[in-house]
């Protein structure tokens, strides 16, 4: 059962990451999100985001142990169907930790520019993450997330164009299907940001061929981790 003891194990095991210990304390962490599951692999990540300072758009060395482990985990949990809800416990760990710090969580497209670069996400992985924060409740991180989505689906069906064309498709891969389906969910919700209506019909032919080719035996997409 996941509750309070699990949530001071894990942080307890992030607050004492070294070097020497790191393998271990990685493993017993990996352990205890295999055995509890979603919420504790949420909030390892809220911690991990928390022990890291991206202000300055660049992680310091002693950051490198927290961001080896949150490159591995928040890769882990953007692969899984229910990747969305994910992200969303661990923002919302994130906001209640630094509250209880006294500071405030901002989130901005600038912020998660700055995670996917020092994890060094592949444009996937930064797709799924903007389209996880777009269903954040706080509006304005919404939006800033809806803005961040349009421009990486843009980057993302422009270089699948590029590709088809030029007979390389495997070097843009698809979009796994849970991630189509939530990136249309974003793209086609009422309010909010006012996406391109030719992105919306993009995604729907995306989705659609996606679909065609699980139901003929292709593998779907967002599996666990």
């Amino acid at each position: 059962m996941f509750g309070a003891a699990v949530l001071r194990q894990v942080k307890r095991i992030v607050a004492g990451l070294d070097p020497k210990t790191f393998k271990s304390s990685a493993s017993e962490l990996s352990d205890l999100v295999n055995l509890y599951g979603a919420n504790s692999q949420a909030f390892l990540i809220a911690c991990l985001l928390d022990a890291v300072d991206l202000s300055h758009g660049a992680a310091s060395e002693a950051d490198q142990l927290y961001l080896t482990l949150l490159g591995h985990e928040l890769g882990r949990a953007l692969g899984k169907a229910n990747f969305v809800d994910i992200v969303l416990e661990a923002f919302r760990h994130l906001a209640a930790l630094k509250a209880r710090a006294g500071a405030a969580l901002r989130v901005d497209e600038a912020y998660v520019g700055r995670i996917s670069t020092a994890l060094r996400l592949p444009l996937g992985q930064r797709v799924a993450l903007a389209a996880a924060l777009s269903y954040l409740a706080d509006t304005d991180v919404a939006l800033a997330a809806q803005r961040l989505l349009e421009n990486l689906l843009r980057e993302h069906l422009a270089a699948r164009s590029a590709n088809t064309e030029g007979g390389a498709l495997g070097a843009a891969p698809a979009l796994p299907e849970p991630l189509l389906y939530a990136a249309l969910g974003v793209v086609t919700a009422p309010g909010g940001h006012t996406f391109d209506a030719q992105l919306a019909r993009d995604l729907r032919a995306a989705a659609g061929s996606s679909s065609t080719t699980n139901g003929s035996g292709g593998n779907g997409g967002g599996g666990g981790g």
